[in-house]
């Protein structure tokens, strides 16, 4: 599976689709497009769970923080607060470790 660096999304798959439906943004028949805001958005999340750990900030106060931080990416992104929430937690369960 994919983890927090968002790796996986930065290669276009093989064969390349002839149309490329994203989660969020625009369907497009070019990965970097398709992919990109998802790519930023991945980045900011792991750029800000690392500021939070490195902080000092439990779970508890660091995943609504990091919600406020990356609010300006929901722009037309259905279910946003829930989705950042589940992401944030999973993404500070990840790099608390680092």
């Amino acid at each position: 599976g994919a983890s927090c660096g968002g790796g996986a999304m930065r290669c276009p798959p093989r064969p390349a689709p002839p149309l490329i439906v994203p989660g969020h943004g625009a369907i497009s028949d070019e990965w970097t497009a398709a992919a990109g805001p998802q790519i930023r958005f991945l980045k900011a999340l792991v750029d800000q769970t690392r500021q939070r750990i490195g902080e000092g900030q439990p779970m508890s106060q660091a995943v609504p923080q990091i919600g406020k931080a990356l609010a300006p990416m929901a722009d037309g992104w259905n279910s946003f607060d829930m989705s950042v929430a589940r992401d944030a937690t999973a993404a500070y369960k990840e790099l608390e470790w680092e």
